[in-house]
């Protein structure tokens, strides 16, 4: 029986990483969307162990808050400034 979070110890510290379902729910986010972005190259960095991809909590907490916002007015200078 496999766990849902995944423990891999490094260095004798632990570190939690999150499946792609684990992160999806996390971010309020459908699994596919989480999907999407990781082959657009848009979505949160993960790990790549052997076929999972699984997500570090505090690259999902990084990414979402370089997308933190005060109004929908630094959105579209935002992607602008991207394109």
């Amino acid at each position: 029986m496999e766990n849902s979070t995944t423990t891999n110890v490094i260095g004798g510290v632990g570190k939690t990483l999150l499946t792609g379902d684990m992160a999806a729910e996390y971010m309020g986010l459908c699994k596919r969307t989480l999907e999407r972005w990781r082959v657009t190259g848009q979505g949160p960095r993960f790990v790549k162990v052997g076929r999972k991809c699984l997500y570090r909590p505090s690259d999902l907490e990084s990414w979402m808050t370089s997308r933190t916002y005060a109004s929908t007015a630094e959105v579209k200078h935002a992607r602008k400034r991207a394109a």
